[in-house]
């Protein structure tokens, strides 16, 4: 994108971008080709909701370019083990598509980053930090660099739980 291509729009003051025929084509190209439209809009330097509207404009749009095919995304996702991601990018079918069809089909894949470790906190620990020195689960995620829920779980598969106060009976 050169300077000349910007120019001032003098009632709102905003700047805009020309178009022109050539970046048309290779919009075209690209679009037709199988880029997504994101990756197109970061190329251009523009938001994907503008390269939506240049596309239409173009006359070239069409939603869902290829319809997903529930059985493929299963086989993937079942039989083959993939991930999300790798389903994304073997079939092309965006994760939010793919998402959908597995949801339906009540199934999840395996994660991305693989299976996360179950962290363990040594009770003694625990007890000490949120019994005796009355800490909270906020505070002990904080330490422990771990997630509130975590904690929570934690505590509770530990058996580690505070002794609510009874409310004071007024006379």
């Amino acid at each position: 994108m050169c300077p000349a291509d910007l120019q001032n729009n003098t009632s709102s003051g905003k700047v805009y971008l020309q178009r022109t025929p050539e970046e048309d084509a290779k919009i075209k190209k690209l679009y037709n080709s199988g880029v997504s439209i994101a990756s197109i809009a970061r190329e251009f330097g523009v938001s994907r909701q503008v390269m939506i509207a240049r596309i239409k404009k173009l006359g070239i749009w069409f939603k869902n370019k290829t319809p997903v095919n529930p059985k493929k995304i299963i086989n993937l996702c079942v039989v083959q083990d993939c991930t999300l991601s790798e389903i994304e990018q073997r079939t092309g079918w965006s994760k939010v598509s793919i998402h959908h069809v597995l949801k339906e089909a009540n199934l999840k894949c395996r994660r991305d980053k693989g299976q996360v470790e179950k962290r363990e906190f040594p009770t003694e620990l625990l007890y000490e930090l949120f019994i005796v020195q009355d800490k909270t689960a906020r505070q002990l995620s904080v330490i422990f660099k771990a997630g509130i829920s975590t904690i929570r779980d934690r505590l509770k598969e530990a058996g580690i739980k505070k002794q609510r106060s009874k409310k004071k009976e007024t006379q």
